[in-house]
């Protein structure tokens, strides 16, 4: 049996993009569920990887909210707990949708 964690990541924020507006704010998602799949989502469009200053401003661009550096840190590193980013080794403050070596 699935856990409710598992089949909220049954859609991904590329399924949803094309979707209406109004639809796309009927779907279940939290606010933290769509802040991690727009921070997945800039990192894709930097070829999986970005600094957390590119972050702060592509999430500024995207969403017309002003993040603060702390809080955006702490949601990386709770993604990087549950597997969803890395952190790019000898590059402080750089995140990745992979395991960098």
């Amino acid at each position: 049996m699935l856990n409710i964690e598992q089949r909220k990541s049954d859609l991904r924020f590329e399924e949803i993009m094309d979707l209406p507006e109004d639809l796309r704010e009927e779907l279940s998602f939290s606010r933290a569920d769509k802040l991690e799949m727009t921070i997945c989502t800039i990192l894709r469009e930097f070829n999986g990887v970005a600094s957390i200053d590119r972050l702060l401003v592509e999430l500024y661009r995207k969403t017309n909210a002003v993040y603060k550096r702390i809080a955006l840190t702490t949601k990386i590193h709770r993604m990087i707990k549950k597997g969803k980013l890395f952190s790019v080794p000898q590059r402080r403050g750089y995140y990745s949708l992979f395991e960098v070596n």
